[in-house]
């Protein structure tokens, strides 16, 4: 699948999900929301879910406390900053209203 077809595909699922709202369920829960993964798109998702409709409750399962981004990453390999100026933590997602939880993911149980 290309990039585009993929960003696409990621982008419509987003603005579905952020669609959604809570009297759509039965019951009082609110949607909710797992993101399995939470390199640099991962944590995008998580983001913007979150952004999108404040009501989801997203988490994000990762076995790492900290990930290395993307973008800029050829200024390390130029030698222009170090490996750890693209480093980030959870922090920000957990500000941004994201439960991050700090494992790996053997399997997904829907209810």
């Amino acid at each position: 699948m290309g990039v585009m077809r993929r960003r696409a595909f990621l982008h419509s699922g987003m603005l579905a999900a952020a669609g959604l709202s809570t009297t759509a369920f039965t019951g009082s829960a609110a949607p909710r929301v797992l993101v399995a993964g939470g390199g640099f798109a991962g944590a995008c998702c998580a983001l913007q879910l979150r952004r999108l409709n404040p009501t989801i409750q997203v988490t994000l399962v990762d076995p790492e406390a900290r990930y290395v981004t993307c973008p800029m990453s050829n200024e390390v390999l130029a030698g222009l900053r170090d490996l750890d100026s693209l480093t980030v933590s959870r922090a920000g997602l957990e500000r941004a209203g994201v439960r991050y939880v700090h494992d790996h993911l053997a399997s997904i149980d829907a209810d």
